[in-house]
């Protein structure tokens, strides 16, 4: 007989969806999906989890919170390639993946991983699934960041890993959405008149940048930040720190420009501002992107963070009018909202 997801699981799963439909900030991810993934799978512990294979550490968010341990996240990051799980989620596999059906319990008994780690907590049975690259863009091509849940007597059903499937689309098109925000929060709200934005992670590593950072300055995703920036960034624990926005200037080949620090601009990343030319017009608008001068006059609004309602009201027409001006940029830029929308407005100043 084939495995089904019962009313009650499906109710739960709507639940679940609901939930996830209030969050509005990208950073509430690591902290709120554990605790609604053990509203949804009864478990010992759930939690978001971040590991760096290429270095060895990880980032853990467990519910509840104690179940991570002093120096239990260092091991994990160095002894996480003897899970079998997470060579499966290295592959690209963002299925829900049970332990039990990759190695048995003896076997899994002699890991490093087990005994410093699992056997710590008390896991014995464990149902984890990766969470897909977000955007080409945003090299993270090192890490593979994933949910789970944990058991110590009983190991998940097949129902359960069915349930877990189910809520995979809605999970990831909360953190596709949650992740625009917060990059267009980083480029549009946080960057001044011109400025190309060089988005970097702890160790330094670049993650994303606009377009004319990488053509004018050099920098491209998965480098490391150009010496002459290295200086600007500082110690990364100061980032706890208010961001410094003042500029400073570097020299970088045979040019000067000017350079301010953002801590946290993304979640979990830095950002450098660096000056450039000045944002696009409304005549600057309509040549690059082919849209009407209304059309424009809505893009322009849009990308100062106006709502539909405060764009309507700024340009005195109704609501259903600017939807349909929205309808008809996304039409002719090929994307889905306004989130997309905006960024390629960018990355067409930016060229």
């Amino acid at each position: 007989m084939a495995t089904t997801i019962s009313s009650a699981q499906l109710t739960q799963a709507l639940t679940f969806a609901g939930e996830l439909a209030d969050l509005d900030e990208f950073a509430q991810v690591s902290q709120r999906v554990p605790q609604l993934l053990r509203d949804l799978i009864a478990c010992d512990h759930s939690g978001h989890n971040v590991i760096n294979i290429a270095i060895g550490n990880s980032i853990v968010v467990t519910d509840p919170p104690d179940a991570v341990f002093s120096g239990g996240e260092e091991l994990l990051g160095q002894y996480a390639q003897q899970s079998p799980l997470v060579v499966e989620a290295k592959r690209g596999n963002c299925d829900p993946l049970r332990l039990s059906d990759y190695i048995s319990a003896a076997d899994l008994h002699r890991t490093d991983l087990y005994n410093c780690v699992y056997k710590i907590v008390g896991m014995e049975h464990q149902l984890v699934m990766q969470l897909p690259p977000l955007f080409d863009c945003m090299d993270s091509s090192q890490q593979v960041v994933g949910i789970s849940l944990a058991r110590s007597t009983r190991d998940f059903t097949d129902s359960e890993v069915l349930l877990l499937d189910a809520i995979r689309p809605i999970l990831t098109s909360t953190l596709q959405r949650l992740h625009y925000l917060a990059l267009i929060h980083a480029v549009v709200d946080q960057a001044r008149d011109g400025e190309a934005v060089i988005l970097f992670d702890t160790d330094r590593i670049v993650t994303w940048v606009t377009p004319s950072a990488q053509q004018r300055l050099g920098v491209s995703p998965g480098s490391r930040i150009p010496a002459a920036l290295q200086t600007h960034v500082g110690d990364v624990a100061s980032w706890r720190q208010p961001p410094n926005q003042d500029f400073a200037t570097a020299l970088l080949g045979d040019q000067s420009v000017r350079v301010r620090l953002v801590a946290n601009a993304y979640p979990g990343l830095g950002a450098l501002y660096v000056e450039g030319e000045r944002q696009p017009g409304r005549t600057v608008l309509m040549r690059q992107l082919g849209v009407t001068a209304r059309q424009a006059d809505v893009m322009l609004l849009l990308m100062r963070g106006l709502t539909t309602v405060e764009v309507a009201n700024q340009l005195d027409i109704s609501r259903r009018t600017v939807e349909s001006h929205l309808d008809g940029i996304y039409r002719r830029l090929g994307v889905r909202n306004r989130g997309e929308a905006i960024l390629a407005a960018i990355h067409h100043n930016d060229h």
